[in-house]
C-alpha cells in the first residue's frame, strides 16, 4: 500500500508541477483575462494588472465566458451576487487549464467550468456558498433554465486541490472531471461534498441548498496517469452533511476507481452522524484512511463502501458509533447481498482495518461484509450495544467463499452472520494474512481454502450464525489458547452467553454435504462447548428442496445452561457425548431429529438442578429424538436430570418435574445397546400439597428393543407420580416387537 500512495501522489505531483510551469509562462497576464457576461447581467471589475478582480452580479443566474482564469498567490477574485441561491457560471477556454493559487469568495454558488483541467495550489482558497469546478460543460440554455446537466466534451480532464475549498453552512463543495484528486482540505458542514469522475453529470440544489447529484458514463482515458479516478489523501470534513466519492470507468483504465487514505469527517457534534459513500463502477474501491460519521449524542451515521472490488487496507478507520445508538455499515453489499446497493465480486478487510457501530446508550448498529465470490476478514468490527440497548448485527458472508480470521463484537446481545458456499473451522489461529500480500490473496479467485479460525469463532459474541449453502466442516488440531470456560486441546470453548447457529442451505445445485464436525485431527471427540447461556443449534437442508441426503454428524456438544437442537434432513449421527449443564432451578434440553435416521453412539444427557433448598417450581431439561423415516440407533444412554429439593420453609405448594425421553422412528425401529433413563423428583422435605413428578418414557416405531427406567418421585406432602413408559408399536403386517 506504501508504493501504492506514493505512485498516487507522485502523479498528481507531476500533474501540479506541469500546471505550475504553465501558469509561470501565463504570469505577466496575470488574473482571469477575455472576461464576456454570455447570459444574464453583471459587471467585471479589474485593478490596474488583474490582481483583484470583481463580478458584480445582478441577475439570479449569470453566464461569463473567460479566455483564462488564473488567479495567482495574493490575487483575489469577489462575486458579489444578489442572494445566496444565485449562480454565477465562468467557463473558461483556455487549452493550458487553470490554476488557481489565490483567493477566490462569493455570498452564492460559482460554477468553475475548464475542460482543459483545474488546479487549486496550497495557497489557494475558497470562501463561497457553493461550488462545482469541473471539467464538464452546460449549454447556456440549460444554466439559465436550472437544468445543471454536464457533459464531456472528449477531455476527460483533471483536477486537483491541494488548497482549501469552504463552502457555507449548508452549502456544498463538488469536483467533477475525468479524475478528481483532492490533497488538501475540504469544509462543507451540514451540506454536501462531490468527488467525482465520469463523463456525465446531473446535478440539482433542493429549496434548502442542498444537491442532489448524479455522475453516469464511464471515463475513458487516463491522460495524466492517476491511480484512481477519484482520490482523497487530504480532508474532507461535513459535519452532520454528506461525503461522496463516486467514480465510473471503463474497465482497467485506472487501477482503482476510488481511494481514500485520507480523512472524510462527516460527524454529528449534536446531532446524529453523517452520511460518506464510496463508490467505484468499472474498478475498485480502496479505503486505507479514516472515515467518521459518528455521534457523540445522536445516532452514528451511514457509510457505504462499493465496488466491483472492494477493500479495506492498512489501517482503515470506519467510525459510526454513536452516544443513542449505532450507525450502519456496508462494504461489498447490503444483508445477503438483496436489495439496490451494488455488489462487489471480491473483498477484502485487512487486520489493521476495524469498524465501530457501537452505541454509548441504545442499540448497536449493523455492519455488513459482503462479496459476490470471495470475503477475506481478518479485521475488527464493534457493533456492541450500549446501557438500555441490545447489540447489532453484522454479516461477513462471501456468497462463494470465505475466510474469517477476525474479530466481531455484538456485546453478547448481538447477533453474527457468516454465509459462503462452503465453510471450514479451521483449529488454531487460523490462515492469516497481511496487507503486504496484496493484491493475490485480496482479489484470488476463490480456488484456494476459506476458513473460519478457531481463535476467532473463539472471540466472536452474541448469537454466531455460520450458514452455507453447501457443507460446514472443521480441520486441523484445536487449541486452548482462547482463555474460555472449560477450553482445551481438541475443544472450541464459544465465549460467554454466546450462541451457535449452524446451517446448511443445500438447494438444488448447491451440493448437500452437510454439517461434519469430525474431520479434524481429533476425530470424534472434538467437542463444542457453550458457555454462560449460550446455545448450540444445527440445522441441514434449510431450503427444503434437497433430496434429504445431508446430514449432521459431530462429536461432542456441551452447553453450560442453553439447549443443543439438531436437525438433519439426511442422517443425524452423534459421536461424542451430548451434555446440557446443571442449574439452580430448570435447565435445558435437547432434541436430536434426523429425516432419514438417527445414530447416537454416545451419552445423551440433561442437567439437574443444584438447588436444594428455596420453594419453587423445578424441572430438568427433556430429551427429544426423532427419525422422521428410518431407525432410531441408540448405543449411548440418554438420561434426564434428577431433581432434590427442601420445601419445607412453609411456602406455597410447589411442583418438581423431572425431563421426558421421547423417541420416534417413524416406519423403523428403535434399537440399541444404550438405555433411556428419567431423573428422579424427590423433595427431602415438604409441606403445604407439593407434587413430585418422574420423567415420562415414550417410544414409537415398528418395533422397539432397548433398556428403559423412568423416573421416581417421593417426599412430596401432595402427590408423587413416578415416570410412565409409553410404547407404539406400528409394524406394517404385522404386530411391532417390543422389548424394553
Amino acid at each position: 500500500m506504501i508504493t501504492r500512495n506514493r505512485s498516487l501522489r507522485a502523479a498528481t505531483s507531476t500533474v501540479a508541477a506541469t500546471l505550475l510551469a504553465l501558469f509561470t509562462a501565463l504570469a505577466a497576464s496575470a488574473g482571469p483575462e477575455g472576461g464576456t457576461v454570455v447570459r444574464g447581467t453583471g459587471t467585471i471589475t479589474q485593478t490596474v494588472g488583474g490582481g483583484n478582480t470583481t463580478i458584480n452580479q445582478s441577475s439570479n443566474s449569470l453566464a461569463i465566458n473567460w479566455s483564462s482564469f488564473n488567479v495567482g498567490v495574493g490575487e483575489s477574485v469577489n462575486f458579489v451576487q444578489p442572494s445566496s441561491s444565485s449562480v454565477a457560471l465562468n467557463r473558461i477556454s483556455s487549452n493550458n487549464g487553470t490554476v488557481i493559487q489565490g483567493q477566490i469568495t462569493a455570498n452564492g454558488r460559482i460554477f468553475l467550468i475548464s475542460p482543459s483541467g483545474i488546479l487549486f495550489t496550497e495557497t489557494a482558497f475558497f470562501d463561497v456558498g457553493a461550488l462545482i469546478a469541473t471539467t464538464f460543460d452546460i449549454s447556456d440554455d440549460d444554466f439559465m433554465s436550472g437544468n445543471y446537466n454536464f457533459a464531456s466534451t472528449g477531455s476527460d480532464g483533471l483536477i486537483v486541490n491541494r488548497g482549501l475549498l469552504r463552502a457555507a453552512n449548508g452549502g456544498s463543495i463538488s469536483l467533477v472531471g475525468g479524475s478528481v484528486q483532492n490533497q488538501g482540505v475540504i469544509i462543507a458542514d451540514y451540506g454536501h461534498v462531490n468527488l467525482a469522475a465520469g463523463r456525465r453529470a446531473v446535478i440539482d440544489f433542493d429549496g434548502d441548498g442542498l444537491i442532489q447529484f448524479e455522475v453516469s458514463d464511464s471515463v475513458l482515458s487516463n491522460a495524466s496517469g492517476q491511480t484512481a479516478a477519484v482520490g482523497n489523501s487530504g480532508t474532507v470534513q461535513a459535519e452532520a452533511g454528506q461525503v461522496v466519492m463516486s467514480a465510473a470507468t471503463a474497465q482497467d483504465i485506472f487501477a482503482m476507481a476510488v481511494n481514500n487514505d485520507g480523512v472524510i469527517a462527516a460527524r454529528g457534534v449534536a446531532r446524529d452522524g453523517g452520511r460518506v459513500y464510496l463508490v467505484g463502477s468499472g474498478g475498485d474501491t480502496f479505503n486505507s484512511g479514516v472515515i467518521d460519521v459518528s455521534s457523540d449524542s445522536g445516532q452514528g451515521g451511514t457509510v457505504q463502501v462499493l465496488g466491483d472490488r472492494v477493500a479495506l487496507t492498512g489501517n482503515a478507520v470506519i467510525d459510526a458509533s454513536g452516544g443513542a445508538g449505532g450507525g450502519d455499515v456496508r462494504v461489498g453489499g447490503d444483508f445477503h447481498g438483496a436489495g439496490h446497493l451494488a455488489t462487489s465480486q471480491f473483498t477484502f478487510v485487512g487486520s489493521g482495518a476495524s469498524i465501530d457501530a457501537s452505541a454509548s446508550s441504545g442499540d448497536g448498529g449493523s455492519v455488513v461484509i459482503w462479496a459476490d465470490d470471495s470475503t477475506m476478514y481478518f479485521g475488527n468490527i464493534d457493533a456492541s450495544g450500549g446501557a438500555n440497548g441490545v447489540g447489532g448485527a453484522v454479516e461477513v458472508s462471501g456468497a462463494q467463499n470465505l475466510g474469517f480470521n477476525g474479530i466481531v463484537d455484538t456485546g453478547g446481545s448481538g447477533t453474527l452472520l457468516l454465509d459462503p458456499d462452503n465453510l471450514v473451522i479451521a483449529g488454531g489461529a487460523g490462515p492469516g494474512t497481511n496487507d503486504a500480500s496484496l493484491p493475490t490473496i485480496l482479489f484470488a479467485t476463490g480456488t484456494g481454502t476459506f476458513t473460519i479460525s478457531e481463535a476467532a469463532l473463539e472471540a466472536a459474541t452474541g448469537t454466531i450464525t455460520l450458514e452455507a449453502n453447501n457443507g460446514v466442516t472443521v480441520s486441523g488440531t484445536f487449541n486452548s489458547a482462547s482463555g474460555n470456560a472449560g477450553d482445551g486441546t481438541g475443544i472450541i470453548a464459544l465465549a460467554s452467553n454466546a450462541n451457535l447457529l449452524i446451517r446448511t442451505d443445500n438447494d438444488t445445485g448447491e451440493g448437500s454435504a452437510g454439517i461434519d464436525l469430525t474431520g479434524s485431527t481429533h476425530g470424534n471427540t472434538l467437542i463444542v462447548i457453550a458457555n454462560g447461556t449460550g446455545t448450540i443449534t444445527m440445522t441441514t437442508g434449510v431450503s427444503g428442496a434437497d433430496a434429504g441426503s445431508a446430514g449432521i454428524t459431530v462429536g461432542g456438544l456441551q452447553t453450560a445452561s442453553g439447549a443443543i437442537t439438531l436437525n438433519a434432513e439426511g442422517l443425524l449421527t452423534t459421536q461424542g457425548n451430548l451434555i446440557t449443564g446443571d442449574a439452580a432451578t430448570a435447565t435445558a434440553g435437547i432434541s436430536l431429529t434426523g429425516g432419514t435416521g438417527v445414530a447416537i453412539n454416545g451419552t445423551v444427557t440433561t442437567g439437574s438442578t443444584t438447588d436444594t433448598a428455596t420453594a419453587t417450581d423445578y424441572t430438568t431439561g427433556a430429551i427429544t429424538i426423532a427419525a422422521t423415516t428410518g431407525n432410531a440407533a441408540i448405543a449411548g444412554a440418554l438420561t434426564t436430570g434428577s431433581i432434590s429439593t427442601d420445601t419445607s420453609a412453609g411456602n406455597a405448594a410447589d411442583t418438581i418435574t423431572t425431563g421426558d425421553i421421547s423417541i420416534t422412528a417413524n416406519g423403523g425401529t428403535i434399537s440399541g445397546a444404550g438405555s433411556a433413563t428419567t431423573g428422579t423428583a424427590a423433595f427431602t422435605a415438604s409441606d403445604n400439597s407439593d407434587d413430585a413428578n418422574g420423567g415420562n418414557v415414550t417410544l414409537t416405531a415398528d418395533s422397539v428393543q432397548l433398556a428403559v427406567n423412568t423416573g421416581a418421585a417421593s417426599g412430596s406432602t401432595g402427590t408423587d407420580t413416578p415416570g410412565l413408559l409409553a410404547v407404539t408399536t406400528d409394524g406394517a403386517g404385522a404386530a411391532g416387537n417390543i422389548t424394553i
